[in-house]
C-alpha cells in the first residue's frame, strides 16, 4: 500500500511538470530560468524514472 502511495505521489508530479510545460508552451506560464547542475539533474531524473519503472 505504502508503495503505490509513493507511486501515485510520483505520477501526480510527473502530470503536474507536463501540464506546466503546457501551459508554458501556450504562453499561459512564464518560464524562469536559472543556472542547474546539468549532470546532478540527470541521475535524479533517472533514479525517479528508474524507481516509477520498478513498480509497474
Amino acid at each position: 500500500m505504502f508503495a503505490r502511495i509513493i507511486t501515485s505521489s510520483n505520477y501526480t508530479k510527473l502530470i503536474n511538470a507536463l501540464l506546466q510545460f503546457s501551459y508554458i508552451e501556450s504562453n499561459q506560464l512564464k518560464a524562469h530560468y536559472r543556472e542547474i547542475n546539468i549532470a546532478k539533474f540527470t541521475q535524479e531524473l533517472a533514479s525517479e524514472f528508474k524507481s516509477m519503472a520498478k513498480t509497474l
